[in-house]
């Protein structure tokens, strides 16, 4: 009579089974990347062609300083 045992008859018991800490700190940076780069991306894709209509007419805003004049010296605008 043969007994046959499987390849890991104590399987998870023991050391942890996967890759070193090191690696799957290394291994979450690179996904983490991937992701921004995919974002990144979506987003860029979003804003090229999203239905996002572009403005049609100048907008134009009249501004006046406080002191009512406009070059800057406080007399008013006056020539010297």
């Amino acid at each position: 009579m043969v007994v046959r045992l499987a390849a890991a008859p104590y399987a998870g018991v023991g050391p942890a089974v996967g890759p070193p800490p090191e690696r799957a700190m290394s291994r979450s940076v690179k996904v983490l990347f991937r992701l921004a780069i995919l974002g990144a991306l979506a987003l860029a894709g979003y804003a090229l062609f999203a239905e996002l209509p572009a403005p049609r007419e100048p907008v134009s805003i009249t501004i006046t300083s406080p002191d009512g004049g406009g070059d800057g010296d406080g007399d008013g605008g006056a020539a010297q």
